[in-house]
């Protein structure tokens, strides 16, 4: 599989220019569909992090990139009919076993190594549908499923840069509440009663005081925050140099630093200029519609753009719930130094 890294890397090198335009959309002529890919492949890059945690935000600065695509999400490991189930592995070998192409193009590899390589040849056929030709690296956003999959990705596209966003787990179940509210999705309420007069409170207005969440949610969000949280730990260690760390709380502060770091690993155009335009663009005020950081509009998917906002909504049976199942990994992330929060 090395060399399927090699290969790319080869083609980016060989083929992108150094700067590029804003890509016009793709020709729809007969043929178009696949004009261009012989000489030229981008860089294949993927960001992750924890439900609620800021990945959308991280890739729309990234997608404002003139030089980049990243799209949302394309979901391709760790869900039911992701690219694990695409190829029939029996077909497969019923073709390999064929003594002209297993003498020729097979010589010497086994059916593992053929179906990595067809997997990652659907999952790359995939993202290039819709990029555009020129563009120097390609990317998907989908949250937490590669920092659960972080080993198969890595053996897909060794060569690929991960970046993970993380952020304090308890901002994110606060997050995740207003999201399934706003949404009105009970999931995890298992009581309509419970969610109904927290959506008139908390979203609606109209309502009396209610509780933003009961203990059901909140051990359900933590338990996702706790194995995204772990997962990043064995992402970092799986992608080694390829990996980029990211907390939420540091790009509040100031995005560029950060977005200069990730614009550098997939090699494109890492310049003041270009990631001011790209910080600039999807900030929270552009795209809340004017709204300051911490101007909070609870039925808006960016709602407030702010962090510490579980102390507003933690009591002492959810900061119970939360100690007693992601408790230790709060810790370990050093949102606290111990229990005592």
């Amino acid at each position: 599989m090395s060399n399927l890294g090699t290969n790319s890397a080869a083609a980016v090198e060989r083929a992108a220019p150094v700067s590029v335009a804003v890509p016009e959309p793709r020709a729809e002529a007969e043929g178009a569909l696949f004009a261009g890919r012989r000489t030229w492949l981008p860089t294949f890059f993927f960001v992750t992090g924890g439900h609620k945690c800021g990945t959308s935000w991280l890739s729309w600065m990234i997608d404002s990139h003139p030089q980049v695509v990243c799209r949302s999400a394309g979901r391709f490991l760790g869900v039911q009919g992701s690219s694990e189930k695409w190829l029939n592995r029996k077909k497969m070998h019923e073709w390999g076993s064929f003594h002209t192409v297993a003498e020729s193009w097979l010589a010497g590899v086994g059916d593992d190594e053929i179906e990595l390589a067809m997997r990652r040849a659907m999952i790359e056929a995939v993202m290039m549908l819709r990029t555009p030709v020129g563009v120097r690296a390609v990317g998907d956003k989908t949250p937490m499923f590669y920092l659960r999959e972080a080993p198969k990705l890595k053996k897909l596209f060794p060569e690929a840069t991960l970046t993970a966003i993380i952020r304090d787990g308890r901002d994110a179940c606060v997050s995740h509440a207003f999201h399934m509210l706003r949404r009105e999705e009970p999931g995890a309420w298992e009581d309509d009663a419970a969610f109904a007069a927290a959506r008139a409170h908390h979203v609606d207005g109209t309502g009396p005081a209610a509780p933003l969440f009961n203990d059901a949610v909140v051990r359900h969000t933590a338990e996702n925050w706790r194995t995204t949280a772990r997962g990043s730990l064995t992402a970092r260690d799986t992608f080694g140099s390829n990996y980029i760390g990211l907390r939420y709380e540091d790009l509040l502060v100031d995005p560029a630093p950060h977005l200069t770091r990730v614009f550098e690993a997939i090699g494109v155009d890492a310049s003041e200029k270009t990631v001011a335009k790209c910080v600039e663009a999807n900030s929270f005020e552009a795209k809340s519609g004017g709204r300051k950081p911490g101007e909070a509009d609870p039925d808006s998917f960016v709602r407030k753009g702010g962090a510490g906002d579980w102390k507003n909504h933690f009591g002492d049976a959810e900061r119970a719930a939360f100690k007693d199942v992601a408790g230790d990994e709060l810790v370990a992330l050093g949102y606290e130094q111990d229990g005592n929060w």
